[in-house]
């Protein structure tokens, strides 16, 4: 069985605090993973996880980079979105690099072969859209630059 993978590397307007990077990270992963605690079961999978994080002092900015199947990416971004816009205050932000948001820019890159940037923008457009309120600003098929903004969440 082959999986439809997709990378994520959700850009944060937060590197001084790793607590609550990481707490990002975790409500990504909580949003689709099942908890950590449960019998062995046949249909038990992990769906999302962390690869890295990244995280620049000076920026005050980390990415999370997060992997996980096309059916999953959607609800891990909108669940990092949300703590992120909690936890994060840009009114006592301090860093050199200029920031759009909270959470300020969400690439999505296909890994496997049978994902499509078109398909990305259909996530892109689904539920994050609808949940954030986030509109669509531009999708550019030559490109595979998928813009959407709300606190300038942007998918690319």
């Amino acid at each position: 069985m082959s999986r439809q993978l997709v990378a994520c590397m959700l850009n944060v307007s937060e590197a001084r605090r790793r607590d609550v990077v990481e707490k990002i990270a975790k409500e990504a992963l909580a949003a689709v993973n099942p908890p950590k605690v449960k019998p062995i079961a046949s249909d038990w999978a992990i769906n999302a996880t962390a690869l890295n994080i990244f995280q620049d002092i000076d920026y005050n900015r980390s990415v999370i980079t997060l992997v996980s199947s096309e059916d999953c990416i959607g609800p891990c971004v909108e669940a990092a979105c949300e703590k992120a816009y909690e936890l994060i205050d840009l009114s006592h932000h301090e860093g050199v690099h200029p920031r759009l948001g909270a959470v300020d820019l969400v690439p999505l890159h296909p890994i496997s072969e049978d994902v499509s940037l078109p398909n990305l923008g259909q996530v892109a457009r689904g539920d994050i859209q609808e949940r954030e309120q986030t509109c669509v600003i531009s999708a550019h098929q030559s490109t595979g630059v998928i813009r959407l903004s709300k606190d300038n969440i942007f998918f690319y």
